[in-house]
């Protein structure tokens, strides 16, 4: 189950529940795996190539086994669509980065 005081999220996908997070050495990974910041990574979230680096990425933690053909099958069936995993992505990463807590608005993200 998701820690939200830990910055984890959770990613229900069909029958299963997946805990997202951004320790370190997740981050580390994304950035060498990309070849950019974890900045310039989430600035591109849009780009489908990055939701799948992150979300493979936030599931190392909790789900050592998910490679990033495994992280693409994920997103496919995920009922909410890209949009919605995007969010979920940012909520985790921005706690990894400032702390905000995983249930405040995404809006207030600039104000922090």
């Amino acid at each position: 189950m998701a820690n939200p005081l830990k910055g984890e999220v959770e990613l229900v996908v069909g029958e299963m529940t997946y805990t997202l997070c951004f320790p370190s050495n997740a981050v580390v990974e994304v950035e060498q795996l990309l070849g950019d910041s974890i900045g310039g990574i989430a600035g591109n979230i849009v780009k489908v190539e990055h939701q799948r680096a992150l979300l493979w990425s936030a599931l190392q933690k909790h789900h050592k086994g998910v490679d990033l053909l495994k992280a693409g099958e994920i997103m496919d069936d995920f009922d909410g669509g890209l949009e919605p995993l995007a969010e979920k992505l940012v909520r985790a990463l921005r706690f990894r980065l400032s702390r905000a807590p995983i249930d405040a608005p995404l809006t207030d993200a600039a104000e922090q």
